[in-house]
């Protein structure tokens, strides 16, 4: 076991390591907090404070080491996570581009059913109804023109000429074929304002989705700057605590321990 780096480090070392490892822990990432290393930190660091010591009286060079190689890998993970969220093709660029295609079928939709009501607007206000038993009668003699021919059109057609059908269903069609086209067109914008609403809904889910990883990629891009600007400092403090030989060894026996580690399932993210 190698000596305690309170000891190995001069004063501006061991605040220089100590700042560091500080800075470290101040990580809020779960798949980092569950880290082995991590959490053996979080806890020298609670017993060093209750105890009124410094971590670093219960850190050795060996540790150090091995420090210096996990947070070498974390800091690795979180950078492949950031490239994969924001390359191209990446689920973020992916999401956004779903983003952008709802965006234009929502524009599109709004042009049609702004069409729609403009067709609506210029259809003519509907004629004022006849009386109810003319609108009776009228559709009455109109309907015998519909019938297929038979005894009982043979025998109507006794009492109503031809002349008065075809005048009866010009008035019953002047009077229905508006209405109906009204009718018909408020059905399509209904369907289309329906259509726009789903659209709308998914839109919403999609931009959610987008900020969380947004979000995701700042707490990343935080954690990669904590990393790069803390990992450096111990690095250069092990150089001149540690020999160049005992550092070597320390780098083999990961590299070993990560080969023979190769098959057990990794943590998420690769912080294990």
């Amino acid at each position: 076991m190698g000596a305690t780096l309170s000891t190995l480090a001069d004063e501006e070392d061991r605040k220089s390591i100590e700042g560091a490892i500080k800075q470290i822990l101040l990580l809020e990432d779960e798949h980092i907090k569950k880290n082995t290393w991590f959490k053996r930190l979080k806890e020298l660091d609670y017993l060093a404070h209750t105890q009124e010591k410094s971590i670093l009286e219960f850190l050795t060079d060996d540790d150090l080491l091995e420090i210096i190689e996990v947070f070498k890998g974390i800091q690795s993970a979180v950078s492949k996570n950031i490239e994969a969220l924001e390359k191209d093709g990446g689920e973020l660029s992916r999401l956004k581009e779903e983003s952008a295609t709802l965006e234009n079928k929502i524009s599109a939709k709004k042009q049609t059913i702004l069409g729609k009501q403009a067709n609506l607007r210029e259809l003519l206000p509907p004629p004022p109804e006849p009386g109810y038993w003319a609108n009776l009668w009228t559709n009455f003699v109109a309907s015998i023109g519909d019938m297929k021919p038979g005894p009982g059109k043979r025998f109507l057609l006794l009492f109503v000429s031809e002349k008065d059908i075809h005048a009866a269903q010009i008035i019953r069609n002047y009077h229905t074929e508006p209405a109906r086209a009204r009718q018909e067109l408020n059905e399509t914008i209904a369907s289309l304002e329906s259509e726009k609403a789903g659209l709308e809904k998914n839109l919403s889910s999609v931009k959610a989705d987008i900020g969380q990883k947004e979000g995701n990629l700042r707490e990343l891009k935080e954690q990669q700057q904590t990393l790069e600007d803390n990992v450096p400092i111990l690095v250069e403090s092990a150089k001149s605590l540690i020999s160049t030989e005992k550092q070597q060894q320390a780098e083999k026996d990961m590299a070993i321990d990560r080969e023979l580690d190769f098959d057990i399932p990794r943590q998420p993210f690769g912080y294990e």
